[in-house]
């Protein structure tokens, strides 16, 4: 609710906001986490810290510094995980199996407070990488078709099937981490067997002369100039 009345620019909306910011604020936890679920901690955290940021209450600063480490210890990394695939995912809980969904809603909340560290970025990306079928995925299973799946190797949709909610989910990922849509295909033609180096030269498949989204799905990657986030091929 904070979320969509901040956004109407309305002052007469200004006391239920405040309501419901100090309510946000009196959820903050001492170790940072921000909410009473704790099964579905990641979500209610960043969400919250998208509601109070940039509100301007003295209180606001502190929580969502913690939040934010709080929010970066749920990461999987490579000495905390059980799968070298979860590497950079976020899930549910700290532990929790990660999933594109948690990890879009967490980095929502880093793009929106700022103060992160760079490899915790490129972290995230490996993991984005490798629920979308593309050619920058460096799993075995991954097709050719631009959408993304679930986690890893894992489709609700079935198999390793892209679906609709999670190709969004993935495209805001690329959005927050600053990765950039690419230029207009114009040449080269690659099947879906070849997995290339990450190049600005366009990646064209039969599929994308349709002139359908997947055209932008697929080659969605080419990354800002910017010194703290950059695109690689994940070798396989």
């Amino acid at each position: 609710m904070v979320i969509a009345l901040k956004g109407e620019g309305d002052k007469k909306l200004d006391p239920y906001i405040k309501r419901g910011i100090n309510f946000v604020l009196s959820k903050a936890k001492e170790e940072g986490a921000i909410g009473e679920d704790a099964k579905h901690i990641n979500y209610t955290t960043a969400l919250s810290m998208v509601a109070i940021a940039d509100y301007p209450d003295p209180r606001v600063k502190r929580v969502i510094e913690k939040a934010r480490n709080f929010l970066l210890s749920l990461q999987h990394r490579p000495s905390l995980t059980i799968k070298d695939v979860w590497v950079g995912g976020f899930g549910y809980k700290k532990g929790a199996r990660p999933d594109l969904s948690n990890t879009m809603f967490a980095l929502m909340a880093l793009k929106k407070t700022g103060g992160v560290d760079p490899e915790a970025l490129q972290r995230a990306l490996k993991f984005v990488q490798r629920c979308q079928n593309s050619p920058y995925n460096d799993q075995p299973w991954s097709s050719n078709d631009g959408g993304f799946i679930y986690l890893p190797g894992s489709s609700l949709a079935g198999g390793t099937k892209s679906y609709g909610s999670m190709t969004f989910s993935g495209l805001l990922c690329f959005a927050y981490l600053d990765v950039a849509p690419p230029p207009t295909p114009t040449t080269n033609t690659v099947t879906n067997s070849q997995k290339p180096a990450h190049s600005a030269t366009p990646l064209i498949t039969p599929m994308m002369k349709k002139g359908t989204l997947l055209q932008s799905l697929i080659l969605w990657g080419t990354p800002l100039t910017t010194p703290t986030i950059s695109l690689v091929r994940l070798p396989r």
